[in-house]
């Protein structure tokens, strides 16, 4: 993943961008909390719709068309419920100092950067 200026990502940054992400996502998507009762995704709003693109998605691109299984809905439910648990390993590995003139440093910090880094890199796509 690259910056503004086409410059490979620092760890810092990777992981800050991923923050951003998934709180994007997480403000932009249906409110929970999630279940998957009786084998239909739900959230605070029931959405079929989901499943009625899945069913399309997988049918259009030469697959079972058999929607969301339980499984699959069970997954999307729980990596929903992770999502917290997901920005908040992302916000403890990294420390903010601040310089004598306020800027404000950020390090990785290193115990738990590397889980960080690839939490990071799989969310921002990058893995």
């Amino acid at each position: 993943m690259t910056n503004d200026t086409g410059t490979t990502l620092t760890a810092v940054e990777e992981i800050q961008a991923a923050i951003q992400k998934l709180t994007a996502q997480r403000a932009a998507a249906v409110e929970g909390p999630w279940d998957n009762s009786y084998g239909e995704l739900s959230g605070k709003d029931y959405i079929s719709v989901v499943d009625m693109e899945v069913r399309c998605g997988s049918y259009c691109q030469g697959g079972t068309a058999q929607g969301v299984t339980t499984a699959t809905g069970d997954l999307i439910a729980t990596l929903h419920a992770t999502i917290d648990a997901q920005l908040a390993l992302l916000g403890d590995s990294l420390v903010r100092r601040y310089g004598d003139t306020g800027l404000v440093l950020v390090y990785l910090r290193e115990y738990i950067g590397g889980n960080a880094l690839t939490l990071a890199r799989a969310i921002n796509g990058t893995a």
